[in-house]
This record gives structure tokens, C-alpha cells and sequence, in this order.
């Protein structure tokens, strides 16, 4: 029996065998903030679009939607391919900017106290 030695993302949880490819894997990982890439981004969010039922292999609910990556800062991470979107996320994006999960992290939050909240009014 052989063992082999597996390394995992800690960010997303993929898994490879090579170190110096996670090592790498790590530095572009969509989900680790420090590459700042989309899926970590405040500017990050889905759009809806309709999906042509004639191009799927089974009959469907005509109303049927789809999701795409979109980006409130104007950058292109999805094009259109006759219908089917692709979706190309980037890393070290110039409009990045750190995604705000919890309210107690955002400072125009309203509910934090008038001392805390930079905007205000005296």
C-alpha cells in the first residue's frame, strides 16, 4: 500500500496531491480575500436571465431562469455564448472591494452607536 500525502484549500476546500500546485491554487483561490477576486467582492452578485427551453434536452417550464455572475462595477465576468453564459472570474482586480458578511463589520451600520458611525450628525 501506498500513501500519498493530500493538501487542501482552506478556503474552498479543493484537493490536490502537489504542494507547489496548491501553493498556487491558494494565491488565486476566488474565495481567499487577500486575491482579491469576485466571488470575495462587495461589487459581486447574481443576475437573473431567461433560459431558452428549446436548447435543453427536455420539455420544461418555459419561465425558467437562470444565474449569472455580474459586477456592480461595470467589469464583464460573464459573456454571452448564444444563450449560455460563461462565466470568467477574475483575481487582483482594480475595483475590489471587501465584501461586508456581518453588519457589526460595516461602519455606516445604523443600529451600531452615534460615536462608532462615521457619518453622523452632530
Amino acid at each position: 500500500m501506498e500513501e500519498k500525502r493530500i493538501y487542501t484549500c482552506k478556503f474552498c476546500g479543493m484537493s490536490v496531491t502537489k504542494r507547489k500546485k496548491m501553493r498556487l491554487h491558494e494565491e488565486h483561490c476566488q474565495k481567499n480575500p487577500a486575491s482579491k477576486g469576485c466571488l470575495t467582492c462587495d461589487y459581486h452578485y447574481f443576475e437573473l436571465y431567461p433560459i431558452d427551453g428549446r436548447r435543453l434536452p427536455f420539455i420544461c417550464n418555459p419561465d425558467l431562469m437562470g444565474k449569472k455572475h455580474a459586477c456592480k462595477a461595470g467589469m464583464e465576468i460573464a459573456t454571452d455564448d448564444n444563450g449560455l453564459y460563461r462565466s470568467s472570474l477574475r483575481t487582483g482586480c482594480d475595483y475590489w472591494r471587501k465584501a461586508i458578511k456581518d453588519e457589526s463589520e460595516d461602519p455606516y451600520y445604523v443600529e451600531k452607536s452615534p460615536e462608532s458611525n462615521p457619518q453622523r450628525i452632530n
